[in-house]
């Protein structure tokens, strides 16, 4: 267990943050997790329950384990980051990683916090810093550019993180709209060419397909229906022919078909199908978390893109949001700025940048070696070039300090995680304190 001290501000001073290992934590955590969230203003849905447990039991790779880092303030849970120990055997030295669990399936998942976000971060992180003698790396994405561990440095700088090696990277850009007035002001406030575009394109479907329609399904017992038709859908699009569809796996596909259903039965999931007849031309799901919609993943047959039923769809489901109680629709997971998706910044304004923390814990024998390799590089410096060597006695460690680099750099999004190690005995789920160590959405 670690206690973390924090600035009094009315709250308790001492948050007290532990690691949990195992899936058991699941169950174990539920009714103070959910309780939690209900606490949480705007609560991401990629740090619920349901979502990550549906995530986890479809998408975990062999080896995985589930880590719970549970913040308590005072006797009530005030903060939990849900993670996954991923193994990669190809990997030389870093061998386990430790990844946000939202990351199997969701964006931007955050943290669970029921107190200041900054105070629970700080608990939380220090809390693996202890446990790092079970984790070689810790590559946490899509963090809010505002999150405390993206913006302070002085987690590392205490004597227990010492021997950490942190950077921030970029990581991915998403649009959102605020829902404020009505449809035709929001129209209004788009620019010519999209306003005119739009209604081109809605006058030559009316016009082509008189039967056109939306299907919007969201009954629990018809969703698979539905999705049936979306992958249908999304087989013929050019992203799956990319690559870069996420939901193209068959896993990946069971994992969808999961969530929608189960989240459905709480109003937070639908299926949305643009149809002419019995022909679908583009399908969209979306799902909710309150008063924010999430524009989950769009698709279209390519055989009409010349009507842009993509984009139509969309804006349709905008449309409806206008007059409810939904204040919020975010477009998930892009890798370019908007600037660079003009289709989408057309009718998403707004930008969210998100960042990366890329944490290394080396293993023991790597802090020597730096210093000896700082130590011979300054007596190369100061002796005669003809008393150094020929042959640098470190230049093998060189190549595999390059190796490491390329490995784990920012250009490489897939490098892992671990192998088997000893671990330090663990009781009811609770690691031993002793231990001391693209997915876009098309809108066009």
């Amino acid at each position: 267990m670690v206690e973390c001290a924090s600035t009094p501000n009315g709250e308790h001073a001492v948050l007290r943050a532990q690691v949990w290992r195992g899936e058991s934590g699941f169950d174990r955590l539920r009714p103070s997790w959910l309780a939690a969230v209900a606490r949480m203003h705007r609560p991401s849905l990629f740090i619920t329950p349901d979502f990550l447990q549906l995530s986890w039991q479809h998408l975990r790779e062999a080896g995985d384990e589930p880590w719970f880092v549970v913040v308590h303030d005072g006797g009530e849970l005030a903060g939990l980051l849900p993670l996954v120990l991923r193994r990669d055997p190809r990997s030389r030295i870093f061998r386990k990683v430790l990844i946000h669990m939202g990351q199997l399936a969701g964006d931007r998942p955050g943290i669970v916090h029921t107190v200041a976000a900054d105070r629970v971060w700080q608990a939380a992180l220090a809390a693996l810093a202890e446990q790092r003698a079970h984790w070689h790396a810790m590559d946490l994405r899509e963090l809010d550019e505002t999150a405390w561990p993206v913006r302070s440095a002085t987690w590392q700088a205490a004597p227990a993180h010492a021997s950490l090696q942190s950077q921030v990277l970029p990581s991915t850009h998403a649009g959102y709209l605020r829902i404020e007035g009505d449809w035709d002001s929001y129209l209004a406030s788009r620019s010519r060419n999209t306003r005119q575009g739009y209604r081109r394109q809605e006058r030559r479907l009316q016009e082509t397909f008189p039967d056109l329609r939306i299907d919007v399904v969201d009954a629990p017992d018809a969703v698979d229906q539905a999705l049936d038709r979306y992958f249908a859908l999304d087989a013929m699009s050019w992203k799956r022919e990319a690559g870069v569809e996420f939901w193209s796996r068959p896993g990946e596909q069971d994992c969808l078909r999961a969530l929608v259903r189960h989240l459905a039965c709480t109003g937070r999931a639908s299926v949305w199908l643009l149809a002419a007849g019995t022909t679908d031309m583009a399908g969209l799901v979306r799902f909710r978390q309150g008063s924010v919609v999430y524009e989950r993943c769009s698709t279209y047959d390519p055989a009409f893109a010349r009507f842009g039923p993509s984009t139509y769809l969309c804006m349709e489901a905008v449309r409806q949001l206008f007059g409810s109680n939904c204040d919020e629709s975010d477009v998930l997971g892009m890798a370019e700025p908007l600037a660079e998706r003009p289709a989408i910044q057309a009718w998403y304004p707004l930008q969210r940048r998100t960042l990366r923390l890329l944490t290394l814990s080396p293993p023991w024998w790597w802090r020597p070696v730096l210093v000896v390799r700082s130590w011979w590089a300054s007596r190369c410096a100061q002796s005669d070039a003809t008393l150094v060597p020929s042959v640098d006695p470190l230049a093998e460690l060189e190549r595999v300090a390059e190796r490491l680099h390329q490995a784990v750099g920012p250009q490489d999004p897939d490098w892992g995680a671990s192998a088997q190690v000893h671990e330090a005995p663990r009781q009811d789920g609770v690691t031993a304190p002793s231990a001391s160590r693209e997915r876009e959405t098309e809108s066009a």
